[in-house]
C-alpha cells in the first residue's frame, strides 16, 4: 500500500506530521520563513521593474522621432483633458456652492459646464425645480444703527460751540 501512495505523490500516513525531506534544509522558524520570502519577493520585485526598464527603453530606441512626438502629444493631451476635467469640476462645486445646494444633492444636478451661459442657466433651472436640495438663508436684518457723533464731531461740525476748544482745532486733530 505504501507504494501507490508513493506514486501518487502524497506521503505515507506515518509521515504525515513530519516535513518533506527536501524542506529539511529549511528554517523550521516561521519568521524566518517569511523573511526568506520577503527577500525573493524584493529580488523578483527589483527584476522585473528592471526588465520593464530595459524594455521601455529599446521600445523608445526602436520608435522613429515622429512616433516619440506622438507618443508625447498623446500624453500631453490626456494630461490636458484630465485637468480640464478637474477644473469642470471645481468650477461646478463653485457654482453649486454660490446657488446653496445641499452637497448630498450634488450628484444629481448632471454634467453640467457652468462656464457657459446655457450650463448656468440649466444649473438656475435645476435649483429653481428642486427647491429641497437647496438651502435657504434668510436675508440680514438690519440691527445695527449708526453711532451718535462724538463730541469732537459734533465740535468740528459747528453743532457745539465751545470757548475752550476751537472747532479749527478739532478740525486740523482729526484730519477733517
Amino acid at each position: 500500500m505504501s507504494e501507490t501512495t508513493e506514486s501518487a505523490g502524497t506521503p505515507p500516513a506515518e509521515s504525515a506530521g513530519t516535513p518533506p525531506a527536501e524542506n529539511a534544509g529549511a528554517p523550521s522558524d516561521t519568521a524566518a520563513q517569511f523573511a526568506e520570502l520577503r527577500a525573493q519577493i524584493a529580488a523578483l520585485t527589483e527584476g522585473k521593474s528592471a526588465a520593464e526598464a530595459a524594455a521601455e527603453s529599446a521600445r523608445v530606441a526602436a520608435m522613429s522621432d515622429a512616433d516619440k512626438l506622438a507618443e508625447e502629444r498623446a500624453a500631453f493631451t490626456l494630461e490636458a483633458e484630465t485637468t480640464r476635467g478637474e477644473l469642470r469640476g471645481q468650477r461646478l462645486d463653485a457654482a453649486l456652492d454660490k446657488l446653496g445646494v445641499l452637497p448630498r444633492y450634488r450628484g444629481y444636478v448632471g454634467d453640467v459646464d457652468p462656464g457657459t451661459a446655457e450650463g448656468k442657466a440649466t444649473l438656475e433651472a435645476w435649483a429653481a425645480d428642486h427647491p429641497e436640495a437647496v438651502k435657504t438663508i434668510a436675508a440680514p436684518t438690519n440691527t445695527w444703527e449708526p453711532r451718535a457723533k462724538s463730541v469732537l464731531q459734533r465740535i468740528a461740525s459747528g453743532e457745539i460751540t465751545n470757548a475752550l476748544v476751537p472747532a479749527a482745532a478739532v478740525r486740523k486733530l482729526m484730519g477733517i
